[in-house]
């Protein structure tokens, strides 16, 4: 159930942090701070805890515009250059971590080349704020479930908020994931989280998607995880897989970013 591997997507995010405090800035981006006639605390505060820019501010959009295009990720006409974007993503990853591969920026910036803005520094905006997942993801328990439901997928890709946890309180998100966590055996029939499956999940989503090769390292963080989350409780069966990933969700990201 490929809904599940935004968890480890969004960990990556957490790891980039750093990069927007005042001793993170580049040359770059202090170039184009006293350019544009901006302040560094301007910039610093465009960016929200999970690292999200703030959309549909002007002066962030000519920012953004301004650095990507020095730094070659935009082209002097505006377009998006997905081999500067993963060459980047693919050289911090792995300066801050060796277990990372190059994987990883693929899947990062591959279901964001189509994403278009209302211009080139809107664009660059919504690349890096650019959800998890999309219509592309859903793999084959995803579209059966789908299919059984009938359920559009527009309402599971909209059921995620912009830091891709899962709104809560939605009956059709609920019922798609504890159909997907069954047929997945991550959840049995009476409504119980198989723990075991869950662990054996996170474990293979972390070697095949976060690059992590230590098996102990991997071992680690799913334990950590799952152990963390495991008392969490819901009304009906799709509940509780919801706030389980949530749950996982959140307390990966905080793993990962100690």
């Amino acid at each position: 159930m490929h809904t599940f591997n935004i968890i480890f997507i969004f960990s990556l995010n957490i790891l980039f942090i750093y990069t927007f405090s005042e001793t993170g800035l580049e040359d770059d981006d202090r170039e184009c701070i006293k350019t544009l006639n901006l302040t560094v605390s301007f910039v610093i505060n465009s960016f929200d805890k999970y690292n999200l820019l703030l959309e549909g501010n002007e002066e962030v959009n000519k920012f953004v515009n301004c650095t990507w295009t020095r730094l070659g990720y935009l082209t002097k006409n505006g377009i998006i250059n997905p081999d500067a974007l993963m060459k980047w993503i693919e050289k911090d990853i792995i300066k801050m971590d060796n277990n990372q591969t190059e994987s990883i920026g693929h899947t990062l910036v591959n279901p964001c080349k189509s994403i278009k803005g209302e211009d080139s520094g809107d664009t660059a905006v919504k690349i890096p704020n650019a959800k998890a997942f999309s219509e592309n993801d859903f793999d084959e328990t995803d579209l059966h479930c789908l299919k059984e439901l009938n359920i559009d997928k527009k309402v599971i890709i909209e059921s995620y908020d912009d830091n891709d946890f899962i709104k809560e309180g939605n009956s059709q998100m609920n019922a798609f994931f504890t159909c997907g966590w069954k047929k997945d055996q991550l959840q049995a029939a009476d409504g119980s989280i198989n723990f075991t499956n869950l662990q054996s999940m996170i474990d293979y989503l972390l070697e095949k998607r976060k690059g992590v090769k230590n098996a102990k390292d991997r071992e680690h963080l799913a334990k950590q995880g799952v152990d963390h989350c495991k008392d969490v409780k819901g009304d009906d069966h799709g509940i509780i897989c919801v706030k389980m990933y949530n749950c996982l969700l959140k307390h990966i990201g905080e793993l990962i970013q100690q």
